[in-house]
């Protein structure tokens, strides 16, 4: 589910930007900056909830 969940994110940035008329230069940064967050969104949660268990 976590994969498929990026590369629908991924697509739907890209899809917009493609749709939007913008340049490739910026559709490859913000395709980047969206895998980036995505990653940072997807990885934090499991830790968050690890801690709260832990009761730290």
């Amino acid at each position: 589910m976590g994969a498929n969940d990026g590369i629908v994110s991924t697509a739907r940035m890209a899809v917009g930007d493609a749709g939007a008329t913008v340049s490739h230069q910026v559709r490859l940064i913000t395709g980047a900056a969206s895998a980036v967050a995505g990653a940072i969104s997807r990885s934090s949660s499991p830790a968050a909830g690890l801690r709260t268990r832990q009761g730290n």
